[in-house]
């Protein structure tokens, strides 16, 4: 027959309790953990702010404007770098931040392919140029800040002419179309290259 062991109920009453416990401190950690993993998004129109980026290309712009579209593993750009010569040099891609879809363009003997993945809550973006001759890469690293107010690309360039890294600095604008360009920054003069980077 059944016999009702009181001594054997106390035991298991606090192991039953440890292991809610346990249970409701796992299922926190992995909300914290997929809250931490959470990626930023890019989306806004971002204003180049001169007197804090320093850009180490041998042609540097006075201003620039870039608008982000970031819709889960799509990211569309379309820039634009403004020089004191007056020329806007405008180009776009479409990337996937998948780190395997690559981005195709041809410019004259330029080959240029592109790719974006993800580095912990940054974007990378990582470009090859070849022509029949000569490679070089350029990669872009983008973060945001805790307020979502400042975009910072970090970029490095190697190619035959030389190596340099530049650090670009955005503020988010609420409204497209109002570039602010700082006069009192002179730019290095323009060159072939200026319409590359």
């Amino acid at each position: 027959s059944f016999v009702f062991n009181k001594s054997k109920m106390s035991t298991m009453k606090p192991r039953w309790i440890a292991f809610a416990i346990a249970c409701m401190i796992a299922a926190g950690l992995v909300r914290t953990g997929a809250q931490a993993a959470k990626k930023p998004n890019f989306s806004g129109t971002w204003v180049l702010n001169m007197h804090k980026s320093k850009l180490g290309m041998p042609a540097t712009p006075v201003g620039g404007i870039w608008v982000i579209q970031h819709s889960g593993s799509k990211f569309h750009l379309e820039r634009t770098d403004i020089y004191r010569s007056g020329l806007h040099d405008k180009r776009s891609m479409d990337l996937v931040t998948d780190g395997k879809s690559e981005f195709v363009q041809h410019e004259g003997p330029y080959r240029e392919a592109t790719r974006m993945y993800w580095s912990g809550k940054s974007l990378v973006l990582d470009t090859k140029i070849t022509t029949s001759a000569d490679s070089g890469t350029t990669v872009i690293r983008y973060s945001l800040s805790s307020d979502r107010k400042t975009l910072t690309a970090i970029e490095h360039d190697k190619n035959p002419g030389g190596e340099w890294s530049s650090r670009w600095v955005f503020s988010r604008e609420a409204k497209a179309g109002k570039t602010r360009v700082h006069p009192k920054r002179k730019a290095k003069p323009a060159s072939t290259a200026e319409a590359k980077k």
